[in-house]
């Protein structure tokens, strides 16, 4: 499998730490492909600071011949500017008619758990396409939730309603209070992580960062697996639960589909630049949820039992390394992953787009020494071992 690196780095920066202004809503960065690919993005940007949920994503798309990566990292405090006008007093509870999303971590209903559609938390984390293009659907770790909204307007247009074992009874603003005072439900801020949309757009499948603080609890496998869950996008409706089992990682920061049956998941820890040390476990494991057994209603150590079947796609702290990428520059939270457009080198190659999550610590140890990066991996039909890659399948204005 080869590397076709694309790093990206902020050419602009402007401090927002005073407030709102028009040039702190986004910093344009651009990514290079051997001279070819050229991709341009915003990345909404904060710098007030406090108990605000951000999150990062990737989504490539194409259209006439132009390809695009979808860059998503919301901060949601910059929304609170733009829709309120008086920062940075927190915004009222969301209702049915009004959805905006503050982001701050005590903007809850504290009579209500962490299920609760009018909740205005918000950290988004992964992001997808619907076919059609007019919408997006975001996953949040807070609830966990996932959302749809409105490209036209940003408005969200629906919450699809998730497990309840997925939630927790007890919301506090602080993540430590928060898992001490609740023995079930997703662990605070490693809730609905990943987020992937099948081919034919009609299936969104979610899975959580970490395991359930139940799971957990139970020890030995329960304590490694986690969660999936699968939404029918037309009923909105969860459709199945499924149970990843960790390898070597600590957590799983994304999904994306491969096909309509099979997925590729980033399974990793949090070692590598922004941490002060070396990359360890950064990898992609093919999953295959045909006959994966549903293991709703079942404990840690049973679903443990029960998990899906998986196998090493990629390593890619091996292949960066075996290509002049020190341990230590391998970026610590690789977040987000992308099937991007194929490319003509030596026939056609698939390409993986893999993206790190930088925590807004760009200047970490000098300027610009750690930036948000692209690495993309070029594979062919033969990686796949008998799988087989199936692009989603835009329609209308999204082709």
């Amino acid at each position: 499998m080869d590397l076709v690196r694309a790093r990206v780095g902020i050419r602009e920066h402007v401090s927002c730490a005073a407030g709102p202004r028009p040039e702190c809503s986004e910093l344009r960065l651009s990514g290079r492909r051997h001279g070819q690919l050229h991709t341009e993005v915003s990345l909404d940007h904060d710098g007030a600071g406090t108990q605000c949920g951000h999150g990062f994503a990737v989504h490539a798309d194409s259209e006439a011949g132009k390809h695009y990566v979808v860059v998503q990292r919301i901060t949601s405090c910059l929304w609170q500017w733009r829709c309120f006008g008086s920062w940075p007093r927190c915004a009222a509870q969301n209702i049915s008619s009004r959805n905006y999303f503050s982001g701050r971590s005590d903007n809850f209903d504290a009579d209500q758990n962490s299920g609760d559609a009018k909740d205005a938390r918000l950290d988004s984390e992964g992001i997808r396409l619907s076919n059609d293009g007019r919408s997006v659907f975001i996953s949040d770790e807070y609830g966990p939730y996932v959302y749809e909204f409105m490209r036209s307007s940003g408005q969200r247009i629906r919450s699809f309603r998730l497990p309840e074992n997925l939630f927790v009874a007890n919301l506090r603003p602080r993540g430590a209070a928060e898992i001490a005072d609740n023995t079930s439900g997703r662990t605070a801020n490693k809730g609905m992580e990943g987020l992937a949309i099948t081919p034919d757009g009609k299936t969104l499948v979610g899975i959580v960062q970490a395991s359930l603080i139940q799971d957990a609890a139970e020890g030995g496998a329960a304590s490694k697996v986690l969660r999936i869950v699968t939404i029918d996008v037309e009923t909105g409706k969860t459709t199945h639960e499924y149970a990843y089992l960790l390898t070597t990682g600590s957590g799983v920061s994304e999904i994306v589909a491969l096909n309509q049956h099979e997925f590729l998941v980033d399974e990793r820890d949090g070692k590598g630049l922004g941490d002060g040390s070396k990359a360890k476990v950064k990898q992609i494991f093919k999953i295959d949820l045909t006959d994966a057994v549903d293991v709703t209603g079942m404990d840690g150590t049973s679903a443990a039992a029960n998990a899906v079947s998986k196998s090493l796609f990629l390593d890619i702290v091996k292949v960066l390394v075996g290509n002049g990428i020190a341990e230590d520059q391998i970026p610590a939270k690789l977040e987000g992953l992308a099937l991007g457009p194929d490319v003509d080198y030596h026939g056609t190659v698939h390409t993986l787009w893999v993206a790190n999550d930088n925590d807004f610590l760009q200047d970490l140890n000098g300027a610009n020494t750690n930036p948000n990066q692209f690495f993309v991996f070029g594979f062919t039909d033969a990686d796949l071992g008998g799988s087989e890659f199936v692009a989603q399948q835009p329609k209308g204005s999204a082709k």
